[in-house]
């Protein structure tokens, strides 16, 4: 058996692993008695390296006369540099929330992803979490979640109401997208006033624990891309001490067993049934270790996936 996801504290570390199906790229969140901490991880080699290269390449095409070992390094080269560029887009940190505590993980398949996550902290209160999913992977796909970003930049204005945050994305990427469909889901959270919103653009639920039940929480419009000008209504959700949010990509539910069954909420809701007394960064450890070995050993990770995972204290 493997062990599970490696941890470092220190940036810019490479640990290695024996299972290179899932390892986290970036995993973020508070530390009990301390203050937030980043740890870093690569998933990165040559096979990965290959599959971004047979469609996705930064630059102009090498000269055919260069030889296959100095192309492959070249195409290497590049691709690590579009993956510091897109990690470099996404939270160095948590936000400080009062009576709060955030998990953050991400996991691209390849070397950049498609998947992306941001914060919007107003004050030790009230934050926004956001979660987007572009269809498709590598390069093309990281391009829209960089658009993305500078919408959500754009956003802090409106920060607590989703359906003009959810607008505002989709106007800036009208036009932008060439074919490629996004769905993306965000969260107001506001403990000073015990209450949250939730918004969502054809993303999986919004899933909240509370009182010994996993809840999904729906409310969604169509994806992005799809048609312009969707309202994306809102849903308020009254929270207390005890409640677990997590806001994720489906990268986390798809991934099949050796039977083609696929992860999905039942063993979603196991595991956070199991881990219901562990703090959010042991229980993005564990959602991502028990889906390592889900899947049959010969597997690869088959999509990006990002999990956020919110405790009301």
């Amino acid at each position: 058996m493997a062990a599970p996801a490696l941890r470092n504290t220190g940036a810019g570390a490479r640990p290695h692993s024996s299972d290179s199906r899932i390892v986290p790229e970036r995993l973020i969140s508070q530390m009990p008695m301390a203050s937030n901490r980043i740890r870093t991880f690569s998933a990165w080699g040559i096979g990965m390296v290959s599959k971004g290269a047979k469609s996705d390449r930064l630059a102009s095409p090498l000269p055919t006369s260069q030889n296959p070992t100095d192309r492959l390094l070249s195409i290497e080269s590049e691709l690590t540099i579009a993956r510091e560029i897109q990690t470099s887009i996404l939270p160095r940190d948590v936000p400080e929330l009062s009576h709060v505590q955030i998990s953050a993980a991400y996991c691209p398949m390849t070397a950049v992803a498609g998947d992306f996550y941001w914060f919007i902290a107003i004050d030790p209160h009230r934050a926004g979490f956001f979660v987007a999913d572009v269809a498709g992977h590598g390069v093309p796909a990281a391009l829209i979640a960089s658009m993305i970003k500078v919408a959500m930049q754009a956003a802090v204005t409106c920060a607590n109401d989703p359906q003009s945050v959810l607008r505002g994305v989709e106007r800036a990427l009208s036009g932008q997208q060439r074919g490629q469909f996004v769905s993306a889901a965000y969260l107001w959270l506001d403990t000073e006033n015990r209450k949250a919103l939730y918004s969502a653009a054809g993303h999986p639920p919004l899933l909240r624990w509370s009182q010994g039940k996993l809840e999904s929480i729906q409310s969604n419009e169509l994806l992005f891309g799809v048609m312009s000008g969707c309202d994306y209504p809102a849903c308020e959700i009254s929270i207390a001490a005890g409640d677990r949010f997590l806001l994720y990509t489906d990268g986390l539910i798809e991934p099949e067993n050796v039977n083609g069954e696929s992860f999905g909420e039942r063993k979603l809701e196991e595991v956070v049934r199991e881990c219901q007394s562990l703090p959010a960064f042991e229980v993005s450890d564990r959602l991502l270790f028990e889906l390592r070995h889900w899947q049959p050993a010969s597997a690869a990770q088959q999509d990006d996936i990002t999990l956020i995972v919110i405790d009301v204290l």
